[in-house]
C-alpha cells in the first residue's frame, strides 16, 4: 500500500512539472527578471546623472581662516531634489582618508577645518554615493597649493609694502 502510495505521488509531480502552465510561469518569471535588471539600471542611470549635475558649495562662517583654531564651513549640495544617503570623507595626501558622515541624507553639512598656519588655506573632502551598481563621488577643493603660494606671496608683498612705509615715514 505504502509503496503504491509512494508511487503514485511520483507519477503525479512527474506530471505536474510537464504541464504547460509551468513553463509559461517560468518564462515569465524569466522575463519579469529581466525586465527588474532592465529597469534598476536605468533608475541607476537616472540617479547617477542626478549626482554627477549636483554643485557643491562650501559656505565659510568667518571671512578669514584663524590658524590653529576651527573654522566652520558649511556645504550644501545646489539641488532642491532629495539626496540618498551618502558618506563624506576628508582627503589627505597619506591616502589615510577620514570619514566626517556616513549614510547622511540631508543637502547640507558642517566641517570645522584647522588651518595649520596662516598660509594653509585648503582642504579637500568628496561626498560618496553609493548606488546600486555605481559609486559616485562628488569632490569638493578648497584652496590648492597654488593658490596657497600665490596668497603667501601676497602677503609678503603686503609686509614688504608695510615695512617700506614705515621706512619712509619713519
Amino acid at each position: 500500500m505504502k509503496k503504491s502510495l509512494c508511487f503514485l505521488i511520483v507519477i503525479i509531480l512527474l506530471i505536474s512539472c510537464k504541464n504547460p502552465k509551468n513553463k509559461e510561469l517560468e518564462t515569465k518569471i524569466i522575463r519579469l527578471k529581466e525586465l527588474n535588471t532592465k529597469l534598476a539600471d536605468s533608475i541607476n542611470r537616472m540617479q547617477y546623472k542626478k549626482l554627477t549635475s549636483l554643485l557643491l558649495v562650501g559656505i565659510p562662517k568667518n571671512k578669514e581662516l584663524i590658524p590653529g583654531k576651527p573654522n566652520e564651513l558649511n556645504f550644501i549640495f545646489h539641488s532642491i531634489e532629495d539626496l540618498p544617503s551618502f558618506n563624506v570623507n576628508i582627503l589627505n595626501d597619506e591616502k589615510e582618508n577620514k570619514t566626517l558622515y556616513k549614510n547622511h541624507k540631508e543637502s547640507n553639512f558642517t566641517y570645522k577645518f584647522i588651518p595649520e598656519n596662516k598660509t594653509d588655506k585648503s582642504f579637500r573632502l568628496e561626498a560618496v554615493f553609493y548606488l546600486d551598481t555605481l559609486v559616485v563621488k562628488i569632490p569638493a577643493i578648497i584652496g590648492n597649493k597654488k593658490l596657497n603660494r600665490q596668497l603667501k606671496r601676497i602677503d609678503s608683498i603686503k609686509q614688504e609694502a608695510e615695512r617700506n612705509g614705515k621706512k619712509s615715514n619713519g
